[in-house]
């Protein structure tokens, strides 16, 4: 999963990623301030929906379907962002496409 958010924000491989480093923050270095906060964001959407999901297949059997997730990773962090960050108003098709000017 975490190779296929890399992809969508073109940031290459993931190489040695570790929850550690998720969850203090550590951003590529090609995001600028604005970009390191909103890859901030996808980063704890993606580790909480990949808990979710661990959690509803073993309790409930239900996997989660991997052609879905990337979007369901896309959807909820476009929610999360536009309630809580104010100062950049995010277009949902550049969203998807990960061509966010202000990002780099």
């Amino acid at each position: 999963m975490w190779e296929t958010v890399y992809k969508w924000w073109g940031l290459g491989p993931v190489a040695n990623l570790s929850m550690i480093e998720v969850f203090r923050g550590k951003s590529p270095q090609t995001l600028s301030s604005v970009g390191s906060i909103l890859w901030q964001a996808v980063e704890w959407t993606c580790a909480y929906l990949i808990w979710r999901n661990r959690n509803l297949k073993v309790f409930t059997n239900k996997c989660w379907n991997g052609h879905i997730a990337l979007m369901e990773i896309q959807l909820k962090s476009y929610e999360w962002i536009s309630a809580r960050f104010k100062k950049v108003k995010i277009d949902w098709l550049e969203w998807l496409s990960c061509s966010l000017t202000y990002a780099r």
